[in-house]
């Protein structure tokens, strides 16, 4: 079997010339080649028919079956004869029953953690379906993620001590009789609230993500008055916003209510607000609306920044 160039240039170089004319490529060259690029593969690359039997393998494949004791499997081999790979068939099953012509999946194999790919070119019938796995080894990737999420879960349950207690001293401070007369005093116990207050959002971020990647956020839905919940989020930015002369206006209709976990969604719109207050300019006003359409509230954070890039 022959193959032939198609690039119009070369076309366009010579009109007249046929194909016959054209310099062959030999099948069996492009097919070493072929291999040879299989071969560098990091992946295990594994093909097979509709009964699961290896049709062919790269390296990266074949040095994967020698970690699960199967050095010599051969070519129309079931996976099910490897033991540790009868997951993989499995999987095949699923895809090839469900005429799926992609399927992705995480298995563990010889003791990694594996990222399968299979791709399924269905036939007219089951028999002649054709199967290609890619298995790439994301062990240390899993590895890795997970210690990512525990610093940032370390970090954000270490900081966040430290910081409370902070913020409930300088609280005590201002309720005390004997408090600070001096407006420097009183500037600077403002100051440091204000920092503390960023520290602490940033701590909560940092758990909000830990959390979400982990798979342990929970959502606790409730009824909860959406004007009574900006103006939480206003009087916990109110010290920012005094820095910055700004005002700060709720217009969300009194009578709104949404179903929400309150906690979260007052973190969302916390995030908008904060974001406002730190780009809007000197002496400027952000306005939070809310207009309700059936069963969906939108709700508008408006400032006099430079807007989103």
């Amino acid at each position: 079997m022959m193959f032939y160039p198609t690039d119009p240039l070369a076309s366009e170089a010579s009109p007249n010339r046929s194909p016959a004319s054209q310099p062959p490529v030999d099948d069996a060259a492009a097919s070493v080649d072929a291999v040879a690029l299989l071969d560098a593969a990091f992946d295990a690359l594994i093909a097979l028919d509709s009964d699961c039997r290896v049709t062919a393998l790269n390296e990266s494949a074949r040095s994967l079956f020698a970690e699960l004791n199967a050095p010599d499997i051969q070519i129309g081999q079931r996976l099910a004869g490897v033991p540790e790979a009868a997951l993989l068939e499995a999987a095949i099953e699923d895809a090839l029953a469900n005429r799926e012509e992609s399927y992705e999946d995480q298995v563990t194999l010889g003791g990694h953690m594996y990222r399968v790919r299979i791709n399924v070119t269905q036939g007219s019938t089951r028999d002649q379906a054709i199967i290609h796995l890619a298995l790439q080894d994301v062990t240390q990737l899993v590895r890795l993620n997970r210690a990512r999420r525990d610093m940032v879960s370390n970090i954000s349950h270490e900081l966040r001590t430290p910081i409370s207690n902070i913020r409930l001293t300088i609280e005590s401070l201002f309720r005390e009789a004997e408090k600070p007369k001096r407006k420097p005093s009183r500037e600077a116990l403002k100051a440091i609230s204000r920092e503390t207050d960023q520290l602490l959002h940033l701590v909560e971020e940092l758990h909000d993500l830990s959390m979400i990647e982990t798979g342990q956020a929970i959502m606790r839905l409730t009824e909860y008055s959406l004007h009574q919940l900006v103006d939480e989020v206003m009087a916990r930015m109110q010290d920012q916003s005094e820095g910055k002369q700004l005002r700060l206006v709720n217009d969300v209709p009194v009578d709104v209510q949404v179903l929400c976990d309150a906690d979260q969604m007052r973190r969302v719109v916390v995030n908008l607000v904060h974001n406002a207050v730190k780009w809007s300019p000197y002496k400027g006003k952000i306005v939070v609306r809310a207009v309700s359409d059936g069963e969906e509230v939108t709700v508008t954070i408006k400032d006099d920044g430079p807007g989103v890039p």
